[in-house]
């Protein structure tokens, strides 16, 4: 996925070079974390320069919210509509992104890693970045949702928010010291204990 605004520089590079420089970006930033990354060191891993870099994207910072837009963004277009079953839709959300970051080593970790940022103005620069793809994404997923199946006093919004928060603040707690296949095991508990709360019974 290339980006127009800002980055023009970097989308002049080869499409090996831009594999690359996001390629050694993922890996990095996966493995140390935001504030304990330095431009030098993804510059190693890239094969390119520290000066290519600053060219490419202007900051260290900008990098990492280019990287993040792109994760979201190859994402979100391989994103299919699920079926009227939410939870089966969370699963499915879930098998895309795993797919995606299997073709883009360094991936998991890189998003692992934002949900460990403490800097509260990129989280918030994080938030805003690409809210637009992911609403894409997301209604795509949920098209074929029966909303009906969810109880009257818990409605869609709320049973989103819910499964966001569940989802989000486990992996936020225990990225560091779990698995993949252990964080993903867990959240499916618990979201299992999630359907039987939210949906009316019989829907179950």
């Amino acid at each position: 996925m290339i980006f127009t605004d800002g980055f023009e520089n970097f989308n002049k590079a080869s499409p090996e070079k831009r594999q690359a420089v996001i390629n050694a970006g993922f890996s990095c930033f996966g493995r140390n974390g935001y504030k304990r990354t330095a431009m030098s060191e993804i510059a190693a891993a890239a094969g390119v320069s520290k000066p290519s870099l600053f060219h490419y994207f202007g900051s260290k910072k900008a990098m990492y919210l280019y990287l993040f837009r792109f994760s979201c963004g190859e994402i979100a277009k391989r994103m299919t509509p699920g079926t009227s079953d939410f939870f089966e839709c969370i699963w499915i959300g879930c098998e895309t992104k795993m797919r995606t970051m299997a073709d883009y080593p360094g991936m998991y970790d890189f998003l692992l890693s934002i949900a460990m940022v403490n800097d509260s103005d990129l989280a918030e620069e994080l938030r805003r970045c690409n809210t637009g793809e992911v609403k894409a994404a997301s209604d795509k997923l949920y098209d074929n949702v029966d909303w009906s199946r969810i109880k009257p006093e818990v409605g869609k919004e709320a049973a989103i928010e819910l499964v966001s928060y569940v989802s989000s603040g486990y992996i936020r707690e225990h990225a560091a010291d779990e698995s993949a296949d252990m964080i993903a095991s867990k959240l499916k508990f618990y979201l299992d204990l999630l359907k039987r709360a939210i949906y009316s019974d019989g829907n179950v």
